[in-house]
């Protein structure tokens, strides 16, 4: 079931001479996600191991130490009966060193010094600022990558047309197969690649509706 391109919206029956091409049905799932899928099948994904997440300790690494500045690291501590969550300094030499801080402790203080945390005006211009600052150069960024595929794409449409050819002047079935398997994935590419540049460069909002819910919820702190 895995392998069926049905799925993604195309159609093929090798067996009646369709090779694979678009349907007119609604995928389920897009070209880029059947890729994936293929991939994994053919053993070519390996996904990354994970480790220390923090989502025990999510202040991990961006409080420090009162006494040294150092941010804090985390740990499980065994007791008696079970395990219990702490933050604590990991410099040697600080006198806070090796200290535990229950974890409730620190993330209560934490989220009470948010809830006193007030926002100015002209914070709230600055960081406006530079939330435009960054949406236009993400903005500019998706064009280029426009571009840059629909020079992908042309390169993909030139090479199915000589592949097409190789096809009509062949005559060794197994050379017709290979062509053939070529297109197939050259269809599969140039499918993916449409679908990219479909959402590329264009956001689902405007800025001004993008950070108006934002920040007036903000200024409600």
């Amino acid at each position: 079931m895995l392998n069926q391109p049905v799925y993604a919206g195309y159609v093929e029956a090798p067996s009646w001479g369709v090779e694979l091409r678009v349907g007119q049905h609604e995928p389920i799932i897009s070209s880029q996600t059947y890729q994936r899928i293929q991939d994994r099948l053919k053993g070519g994904f390996y996904a990354p191991r994970q480790s220390n997440l923090n989502e025990d300790f999510p202040l991990r690494g961006h409080v420090v130490c009162s006494d040294c500045g150092t941010p804090l690291t985390a740990c499980w501590s065994k007791g008696s009966y079970k395990k219990y969550p702490y933050y604590l300094c990991p410099k040697r030499g600080c006198d806070s060193y090796g200290k535990s801080i229950a974890r409730d402790k620190v993330e209560g203080e934490f989220e009470a010094l948010i809830g006193k945390a007030t926002p100015s005006a002209a914070l709230f211009n600055v960081g406006k600022a530079l939330f435009k600052e960054l949406w236009d150069y993400q903005y500019s960024q998706a064009e280029s990558q426009t571009k840059a595929m629909g020079a992908q794409l042309v390169k993909l449409e030139g090479q199915l047309a000589k592949l097409l050819e190789r096809i009509l002047d062949a005559s060794v079935p197994t050379v017709i197969k290979a062509y053939e398997e070529k297109v197939r994935q050259l269809e599969l590419d140039k499918q993916a690649i449409k679908e990219k540049m479909a959402f590329s460069g264009k956001p689902s909002s405007t800025f001004d509706e993008t950070l108006r819910t934002a920040f007036e919820f903000l200024k409600t702190l």
